[in-house]
């Protein structure tokens, strides 16, 4: 068993560390920033071991985007206007 913490509330000195970068999603480009090595070592090692995963980069990051991104209504599915969880 592997276990991994990423804390959501980064502190001022690990945030000066992270790179940001612009990513592509679809056909709209958002920026991201990266979450740091150990955060990516522990993503790739689930990777490594999936063999349904046919990734052709063979090493993954894991990243954040850094502003929310609206989503075009006409592609927003009905059953996610809808909030049906706890609070």
């Amino acid at each position: 068993d592997q276990t991994i913490t990423i804390p959501l509330n980064f502190k001022e000195k690990q945030q000066q560390e992270r790179s940001s970068y612009l990513a592509g999603i679809w056909d709209d480009e958002v920026m991201v920033e990266d979450l740091g090595d150990t955060a990516a070592e522990f993503l790739q090692s689930i990777v490594d071991v999936d063999n349904q995963c046919t990734l052709t980069h063979p090493k993954v990051r894991l990243v954040r985007q850094v502003q929310d991104r609206a989503a075009d209504p006409k592609f927003v599915p009905s059953y996610a206007k809808t909030w049906w969880g706890g609070s």
